[in-house]
C-alpha cells in the first residue's frame, strides 16, 4: 500500500461493517478494537492486500480486497457505480480465491444479498470470527510494516506485476 490507502481502507471497512452491525456496544467501545483488529492484518505477513487504482489515476482507489491468500476472504471492497462490472472476481482471483467458493468472516448486508444471488447456499461459509483486541496470531501482534508500493495494482492490471 502506498501512503494513504490504509486510511482509505480501515475508513470504509469501519464505515460499511459498523452500519451492519446491530450489536449495542457503544462507539467508544467498537471502533478501537475493531480498528485495532485490521490494523493488525495490515501488518500480518499471511495476509495479502491487494488495491485495484485506475492506470491514468493511480492515486484513486477503486476496490480492494484483505484476504489469507487461498483460504479465507476477510474483507473485499468495490466502489458503488463499479459493482458488476467484474472488479471483485480479478481481486479475488489476485488472491487465490475463488469466486464460486468463498469463505469469509464478515459480510454487510449488500454482501450477503450478492453472494446469496450468486452463489449456492453450501459455497458461502463463514469462517470463524476472531474476536477483535485479542490477537491469536503471535506474528500478527508484532510491529513492521509491508513494502509500500507491493499490494497497489492499477485496475488494468490485478495480480503480480
Amino acid at each position: 500500500m502506498v501512503p494513504g490507502d490504509e486510511n482509505f481502507v480501515l475508513s470504509t471497512i469501519l464505515r460499511d461493517l459498523r452500519q451492519a452491525d446491530s450489536s449495542g456496544l457503544p462507539d467508544e467501545h467498537w471502533f478501537p478494537a475493531h480498528r485495532a483488529f485490521f490494523q493488525s492484518l495490515f501488518r500480518d505477513r499471511a495476509v495479502a492486500v491487494v488495491i485495484a487504482c485506475a492506470a491514468d489515476q493511480p492515486r484513486e482507489i477503486l476496490g480492494y480486497v484483505l484476504a489469507r491468500p487461498g483460504e479465507a476472504l476477510e474483507w473485499i471492497y468495490v466502489r458503488r457505480p463499479l459493482r458488476r462490472k467484474g472488479l471483485a472476481k480479478r481481486l479475488l482471483a489476485a488472491v487465490r480465491i475463488e469466486s464460486s467458493d468463498v469463505q469469509s468472516r464478515w459480510t454487510t448486508p449488500d454482501g450477503r444479498k450478492y453472494l446469496r444471488s450468486r452463489l449456492s447456499s453450501r459455497s458461502l461459509r463463514r469462517a470463524p470470527r476472531p474476536t477483535p483486541g485479542i490477537t491469536t496470531d503471535a506474528t500478527s501482534a508484532q510491529s513492521g510494516s509491508r513494502p509500500q508500493d507491493e499490494s497497489r495494482r492499477d485496475v488494468n492490471h490485478v495480480g503480480p506485476r
